[in-house]
């Protein structure tokens, strides 16, 4: 088992923290996550500019 996983092997992707600050594109290197959970961030709305790279993306 690697130690870590590549960006582009993430296939679930779970944030926490009340000060996380996303910017656009910042997820364009993760191609095949298909889960991204931001529950717990406190974000309430983004534009959609910052999933580009996401096309598997289906539970949000």
């Amino acid at each position: 088992m690697p130690k870590y996983l590549k960006k582009e092997d993430a296939m679930n992707l779970h944030l926490e923290g009340i000060q996380l600050k996303l910017s656009p594109g910042c997820f364009k290197e993760f191609k095949n996550v298909r889960s991204l959970s931001l529950a717990k961030t406190g974000i309430k709305e983004v534009s959609t500019e910052y999933f580009e790279g996401l096309n598997k993306l289906s539970t949000l």
